[in-house]
């Protein structure tokens, strides 16, 4: 007996936030894309990827963040560290910030708007290669 599936990786397209702040995942992450936008206190927030499983959120979520130090907390319970790379913000998912390595799956980085391409590790690092771990 031969079972096919089929998984398919749907990325909403969504009115843009005027004046807000973006970050995605880059694009090193493989099929797995990330997004993050900020503007005054609110967040929106989509995760696709291949891998299905039950109980997944309507995306976007939103709710409200606050800036802690170098701690950004959204009020979904996910947290991001803030840290600058060669000058430039980045926003680093819990547990990966205390590693020695950039990981792909860990680091989200600042694009010009929502509709902007996923960016590369490459832009600050243009001497490295990176491979999906």
């Amino acid at each position: 007996m031969l079972a096919l599936t089929s998984c398919a990786v749907h990325k909403a397209s969504v009115a843009p936030w005027g004046s807000s702040q973006v970050f995605k995942l880059t694009r090193q992450a493989g099929m797995q894309w990330e997004t993050l936008e900020l503007r005054e206190g609110r967040f929106r927030y989509w995760l696709s990827t291949d891998v299905i499983y039950r109980n997944r959120p309507t995306y976007p979520v939103e709710g409200d963040y606050k800036i802690r130090g170098d701690k950004l907390n959204l009020s979904s319970g996910q947290t991001y560290i803030v840290r600058q790379l060669h000058g430039i913000p980045t926003l680093w998912k819990s547990g990966y910030s205390q590693r020695n390595d950039i990981n792909p799956y860990g680091i989200l980085l600042p694009v010009e708007d929502i509709d902007s391409p996923e960016p590369s590790l490459t832009r600050i690092f243009p001497d490295r290669s990176f491979s999906v771990p």
